[in-house]
């Protein structure tokens, strides 16, 4: 599948896009989970650490290549989400709108986790001239899958949400 940066000829400069991707979402977790404190110094240094060690490793740096535009996708989902909740009256504050936050955190991890044991795995598999049927995370990392999967979610929560008893 052709993407953005392969069609403009910015897959020169794939790997300084994996290096700000990993630096950017390792700040944003030391951020948020503030694992190391509040001091955001040492949030900036160990998350440029972990860029530069994913810039040395071309499987890291392959890994973040496939799951970034996955990433995105996800990012607008979840921000069309978050618009159409506010336009029924959900905001952060409300209960119901923490869990579901807590539920797509977790949900957007095992994806992302899921996506990236499929590269690792396929990256690993010796080249075979046949092809043979996909199974296991084969499966699941098919775009035509992943999407099913992804609308049957959002039908899911959808259903779920609008048949909730309000407070």
């Amino acid at each position: 599948m052709a993407t953005f940066v392969d069609v403009t000829g910015l897959h020169v400069f794939s790997n300084i896009f994996a290096f700000l991707f990993a630096w950017v979402i390792v700040y944003a977790i030391l951020m948020y989970t503030r694992v190391v404190g509040s001091n955001t110094v040492i949030q900036i240094i160990l998350s440029l650490l972990v860029a530069l060690f994913v810039l040395l490793s071309t499987i890291a740096t392959n890994i973040i290549l496939t799951i970034a535009p996955w990433f995105a996708i996800l990012f607008v989902f979840a921000t069309l989400a978050a618009v159409a909740f506010g336009s029924f009256g959900a905001s952060a504050s409300t209960p119901t709108f923490q869990g579901l936050k807590a539920v797509t955190l977790v949900f957007f991890i095992v994806i992302m986790v899921l996506l990236a044991l499929g590269q690792i795995t396929s990256g690993a598999a010796p080249a075979t001239t046949t092809t043979a049927p996909k199974t296991g995370i084969g499966l699941i990392t098919d775009p035509r899958i992943f999407g099913i999967i992804i609308l049957g979610l959002i039908s899911v929560f959808t259903i779920a949400l609008l048949t909730m008893k309000s407070p």
